[in-house]
């Protein structure tokens, strides 16, 4: 039973256009329009279908590399977001190891993130309002300069100090502090996890062949890939695969940048399973990763498939079955080291549970260890 709830306006009360209008948005009203993770200060990734992704399916996202694919190791990171609340386009940032609610965005001037900053003195100007507004730009450094904070030379003829105290998530309290001409890194505000650097796994490196693999090293040359089991590293796959008629010019390696480099394969034809990529890396015991990486299916028929299955030691992931081509896949295996100080990590291209040939060509890029905030270190 629905229960309506008649409420009578007061005598002379009347509801305006600009009441209504003053009502907060809705949820509905936001439009996300771009996306991007990475070092503020240009390095990083267009992640856009994965925000829109995460907001069509639920209130947050979790910001951090087991989410997005890291493409600034070992840097602080934020997301950045382009969006559209009732006709006017805002941006915001967030950093790097929080969970951001997209409600946030519905109030028409969002609080910027400024990383619990309490305050900042230049040495006896308080400057926190002009620090604070470096913050919500997504800078990852302050520089100790008065013309940076547009404020005139306190002590002219002296070396001036710029301190900054922070309240921490927990209530610890860090302070901050720099002399004129020093730059004020945030990477003190959170202590980044090494990553472990997989030899060349996002294929940048042509010459760098250190991995195990089942396949045959060939250049990148026009037919590169015409004989089964080869495997060549490229910028694109239009050289390589000159002979396959139907393969896009615009498909690239999975960050969609033109000139990076990722590893293009051509299985052999037969029901056996081939080893992609293998390597051992040292991790830190006790301690949760994600092994994950980047697979696609770039053959010109739609009638072949690619099944690619993740592995750490004894640990398989489910068989990934890739059905559609010209598509990147994101496959992803979490574990837990235990005692262990390394790990041998692989990816397969596995024997299909029927009878197709399973000769796809495969186009695979950016694996990555990635070490999970909250693990016991």
């Amino acid at each position: 039973m629905a229960v309506v709830l008649a409420v009578p306006l007061l005598a002379g009360a009347a509801v305006t256009r600009r009441q209504t209008s003053a009502q907060k948005p809705s949820r509905a009203e936001i439009h996300i329009i771009q996306a991007w993770y990475g070092d503020p200060n240009g390095t990083g990734a267009d992640v856009t279908a994965k925000v829109k992704d995460a907001f069509f399916r639920g209130d947050s996202i979790r910001v951090d590399p087991s989410t997005f694919t890291d493409t600034a190791v070992n840097h602080h990171k934020v997301l950045w977001l382009k969006y559209r609340l009732r006709g006017k386009e805002k941006t915001f940032t967030v950093p790097d190891e929080q969970t951001f609610y997209f409600t946030s965005l519905l109030d028409e001037a969002p609080s910027p993130n400024t990383y619990g900053l309490v305050s900042a003195m230049y040495h006896n100007v308080d400057v926190a309002t002009q620090v604070r507004n470096m913050l919500a730009r997504g800078v990852s450094s302050i520089p100790v300069d008065f013309s940076a904070y547009g404020i005139s030379d306190p002590a002219v003829g002296t070396r001036k100090t710029l301190t900054l105290t922070f309240k921490l998530a927990g209530g610890d309290t860090k302070v901050l502090t720099g002399q004129d001409g020093d730059n004020i890194s945030l990477r003190a505000l959170f202590p980044v996890k090494e990553v472990p650097q997989l030899a060349n796994g996002s294929f940048e490196s042509v010459d760098t062949i250190s991995f195990g693999t089942d396949f045959i090293y060939v250049p990148a040359a026009a037919n590169a890939l015409g004989q089964p089991g080869t495997f060549t590293i490229s910028e694109g796959i239009l050289r390589p695969f000159q002979l396959e008629s139907s393969i896009r010019a615009d498909f690239v390696e999975h960050t969609g940048r033109q000139g990076s480099m990722a590893m293009w394969i051509r299985p052999a034809k037969g029901r056996q399973p081939m080893l992609l990529w293998e390597e051992k890396v040292t991790v830190q015991p006790d301690t949760d990763y994600v092994f994950q990486c980047n697979a696609a299916d770039i053959s010109d028929a739609e009638a072949l498939f690619a099944t690619i299955v993740l592995e750490v030691g004894t640990a398989r992931s489910k068989p990934y079955l890739i059905e559609d081509i010209f598509k990147w896949h994101e496959i992803r295996i979490h574990f837990h080291t235990g005692n262990s100080k390394s790990v041998h990590l692989k990816v397969w291209r596995d024997v299909l549970p029927y009878g197709a040939d399973g000769g796809a060509a495969l186009g695979l890029d950016d694996i990555q260890l990635i070490p999970v905030k909250g693990s016991s270190r």
